[in-house]
């Protein structure tokens, strides 16, 4: 199989490309990870991200809040 049809076929039964799909596993683990009171400075290198603020930045994409605003909800 090719990429390109790989790609075609992961985007018809996920509704995202493959790069989207993973970025959301990641983001999706790591707020598991917060809401057991892990802090970002444990969770970015577990997930693949160099930098805390990279993480942060990502983070804050994804869920359009901040860890901070995130752990204040339960």
């Amino acid at each position: 199989m090719s990429v390109s049809t790989f790609k075609r076929y992961f985007k018809k039964y996920y509704k995202l490309s493959p790069q989207k799909w993973f970025i959301a596993q990641k983001m999706e683990y790591a707020d598991k990870l917060i809401k057991q009171n892990y802090k970002p400075s444990e969770i970015y290198r577990e997930i693949g991200y160099h930098t805390v603020s990279n993480f942060l930045k990502a983070y804050k994409k994804y869920f359009g809040q901040s860890v901070s605003d995130d752990k204040m909800n339960f």
